[in-house]
This record gives structure tokens, C-alpha cells and sequence, in this order.
């Protein structure tokens, strides 16, 4: 990232938060990498967290979908409750309430950082990624697959 002021806005306007995962977040991404014709502007970047910016694909429709799903740190934090239910042996269907709750309880202490040390009216003065054609994309998929 170039621009610190430009990296300001970004974190901002998503307060600090990863916009994958709502996890307390600490980088700036482009959805549409420089190298493959993307803009160094706030329409094309949104902040991630370390987790889910090292997993991001650069492919909007594909970062779209990857959003959807909660990030990497959602997918690795799911597989490794999987992981240790399995080795102890219990059900995860029992225990997917709590570890819901658990991931719950745990972005809640984020936002609350967040909200302490962003003001929103600031976070909505800055433009935001428009998803549109992206979200009409993956709607049509989700029909086509029923």
C-alpha cells in the first residue's frame, strides 16, 4: 500500500474491522489486484485481517463468494473445532450452538474496539465496493444449483 491516507480511509470506513471475517482487522486490500488492472482506490479495496488477506482470491466474483463464507479465519476456526470434536469422539452437530456462540462472543469484543476508536458518521463519508453485479451472479448460481 502507497497511500497512507488512502489505507486511512479504507480502515475507517470498514472500522477496523475485517470485512470477511469481523475480526479486528490490519490490512488493506485490493479485490482487483494493481498487476491485473486494478485501482488503487476505495471502490476496489476493503480491509481484511492477516488471515483472511493471505487466502483472498483476485477475482471479484470469487472474493464475493469467499466474503460470503466468513474468510479464512471462519474456515480455519470451524475446521479446527471440527478437528478436536472429531478426535474427542463427539458429535459437532451437538456442539455447533456453542462454538456459534463462542465466534459470536469473540467478533462482539472486536466491534466494540471498534466502535471505541472509529466514528461512523466518519465511515460513512467514504464510498464503498459496490458487489451488485456480484451478488446478482451468485444468486443466479444458487437458483441454477436447485
Amino acid at each position: 500500500m502507497r497511500n497512507q491516507s488512502l489505507k486511512k480511509q479504507i480502515q475507517t470506513r470498514d472500522v477496523g474491522l475485517c470485512r470477511c471475517c469481523g475480526f479486528k482487522g490490519s490490512e488493506a486490500h485490493h479485490i482487483i489486484p494493481l498487476i491485473f488492472g486494478g485501482r488503487d482506490n476505495v471502490k476496489n479495496m476493503v480491509w481484511l485481517c492477516s488471515y483472511c488477506h493471505r487466502d483472498a482470491p483476485d477475482n471479484k466474483q470469487e472474493f464475493f463468494e469467499y466474503m460470503l463464507r466468513g474468510g479464512a479465519r471462519t474456515e480455519r476456526f470451524m475446521g479446527m473445532a471440527v478437528t478436536y470434536l472429531e478426535e474427542k469422539k463427539m458429535d459437532f452437530h451437538k456442539f455447533f450452538p456453542l462454538i456459534k456462540q463462542v465466534v459470536i462472543w469473540l467478533k462482539n469484543v472486536d466491534k466494540t474496539y471498534s466502535l471505541a476508536n472509529f466514528n461512523l458518521k466518519d465511515s460513512l463519508k467514504v464510498k464503498d465496493v459496490d458487489f451488485t453485479k456480484e451478488l446478482k451472479e451468485y444468486n443466479k448460481n444458487k437458483i441454477e444449483t436447485r
